[in-house]
């Protein structure tokens, strides 16, 4: 009768080391698939927070209310928080044509309001989220009432600047500086889970009619049937205010 070989012990070790390596590469990539995939959720969530705040904050400056009269329009900048972690607030004057009262009767025109507050969650825990305040436009009380609504947690900053056409401005008031020529924001928010923070940009520019320059050389001359000398010139309007 022919004896049947089995394994030697070699092969056996040999085999136990070959199933552990494999075992421990398998359970290695599923957790790095594991950590990629929540890093991702992470990034996106955060990434949706700013992304989505600055988006509604451009929109609200792009349909701000340009005027002459600055009684009617209003753009104003209060820089606070610190240099690392600012917490700016804007306030502005803009059009919209969505009711913030439901079938009440409004107007056209708003009072919208960011800022950085504390919102509580729904387990109870207490956070600082991003703030929008809506108000109809021209009433007595111009940086309160309203309906106010966090539209973001995860608030780590917010920043805003304005700029003049040279320089930009931490601090911005329209009544005295005029509607700027463009604002900058920067929006910083951070995920649930605190790992992960971006920072969305934007900025928006303000339409204005600049006021033509008058160049006092270019002048009519005199002719022969005596006219007389005027320096030419022109008019403009929209935004104006004293120069920074």
């Amino acid at each position: 009768m022919r004896s049947t070989r089995g394994f030697t012990l070699v092969e056996l070790v040999v085999a136990t080391v070959i199933a552990v390596m494999i075992a421990g590469a398998t359970a290695t990539a599923m957790s790095q698939m594991i950590k990629s995939r929540g890093a991702s959720t992470s990034h996106q969530q955060a990434f949706s927070r700013a992304d989505g705040v600055a988006g509604r904050v451009a929109i609200d400056l792009v349909n701000s209310i340009r005027s002459a009269n600055l009684a009617y329009c209003r753009v104003s900048i209060i820089s606070s928080g610190s240099p690392t972690a600012p917490r700016d607030e804007l306030l502005l004057l803009m059009r919209s044509l969505r009711a913030i009262r439901g079938e009440s009767p409004e107007g056209d025109e708003y009072e919208a309001q960011y800022r950085i507050a504390p919102s509580a969650a729904a387990d109870g825990t207490v956070s600082d989220a991003f703030w929008r305040r809506v108000d109809q436009a021209h009433d007595e009380v111009l940086d309160g009432g309203g309906i106010a609504t966090p539209i973001a947690p995860g608030a780590v900053s917010l920043s805003f600047t304005a700029t003049d056409g040279q320089d930009w401005f931490e601090d911005w008031d329209s009544d005295t500086d005029g509607l700027p020529h463009a604002v900058r924001v920067v929006v910083v928010a951070r995920s649930d889970d605190g790992k992960t923070t971006v920072t969305a940009r934007r900025i928006v520019a303000i339409d204005r009619v600049p006021v033509a320059p008058v160049d006092e050389t270019d002048t009519d001359t005199d002719d022969s049937s005596g006219g007389s000398t005027s320096p030419t010139g022109a008019s403009g309007g929209g935004g104006g205010g004293t120069p920074r």
